[in-house]
Order: structure tokens, then sequence, then C-alpha cells
């Protein structure tokens, strides 16, 4: 009897409303954690530019004639006096393609930070692309960084690759 005195006795309703009091402060407390943490996170992750979201601009300059033209020229002008001809070359070949990245959309100063912008997933030549990218900063920033002929012309062909998935030429 004693037992059921004893707790019957208990103020269940002020230990209720307390209990509901301290799980209401919770439930604001994890809001706020899940909305703290939530912008905390987005500010976070990396800034992606879908390459998919210039497709009106990719296609713009599918059909331009100009940019067909410009590319036979560097190539022309590959062959004309080697080997020197073929380091031009690469690097007008390398300011072209920085330049249609420009017209895409993809803002930066530097390749790189265009580069940066793109993945595989969007980009199937982008590793090609970064490699003779690469390839041009040693010729213009490595005194005595040469070329053989058969590598000029490779380097030239990872550009027109990434030319052609652009169907630019």
């Amino acid at each position: 009897m004693e037992i059921i005195q004893s707790i019957t006795s208990v103020p269940w309703s002020n230990l209720f409303y307390t209990a509901r009091e301290v799980f209401v402060f919770f439930d604001i407390l994890l809001v706020v954690g899940i909305v703290f943490f939530t912008f905390r996170a987005l500010s976070l992750r990396p800034k992606f530019r879908v390459f998919r979201t210039h497709f009106d601009r990719r296609i713009s300059l599918k059909g331009d004639e100009g940019l067909k033209k410009r590319w036979r020229e560097i190539i022309k002008k590959s062959s004309s006096q080697p080997p020197q001809s073929y380091s031009l070359a690469i690097i007008e070949a390398d300011t072209f393609v920085d330049s249609l990245l420009l017209r895409i959309g993809l803002e930066g100063k530097t390749m790189k930070e265009k580069l940066d912008q793109l993945d595989t997933e969007e980009l199937a030549t982008l590793n090609t692309l970064w490699r003779v990218h690469r390839i041009r900063n040693m010729l213009v920033h490595t005194p005595g960084f040469t070329l053989s002929e058969s590598q000029a012309l490779e380097v030239l062909q990872g550009y027109e690759a990434f030319l052609k998935e652009l169907e630019i030429v």
C-alpha cells in the first residue's frame, strides 16, 4: 500500500510539464542545429559549373566557320617552319581553346581556373586537355624545353580532340 501511496503522491502533472519543456527545448536545439549545419555544409561544397548548362552556347559554336578556319590556320602554321612553328602552333592552339572556354561561359583568368570547373563526366577529353595544356606551360615557362615533331603533333591532336568533342572541327 505504501508503494501505491508514494506513486500517487508524486505530482505527475508537474513532472509532465517539466519533461515537455525539456523536450521542446531539445527540439528547438535540434532544428537550429540542422539549419546551421545545412548552411555550413552548403558553404563548404565545391561550386561546380555544369558544362551542360552552357548547351546553347556550345550549339552556337558548332557551325561557326570562323572557328574552323582559325583552327585550320593554326594547323597550317605548324607545318610552315618546323620546329619553331610547332611551338607557336601549340601556344596559339592553347589560346584558341582558352577563348572558346570563355565563349562557352566558363569564368576565370587562367585556363586552369576554367578547366577546374569541369569534370570528365561533362567533358571526355578533359584529361587530354589538361595534359596538352601542361605541355604548353612547360614550353612557355621552361627554358630550353623542346618537343620532337611527333610530340608536337600529338599535342595538337589533343587540342583537336577537344574541338571535335565540341563539334567545332
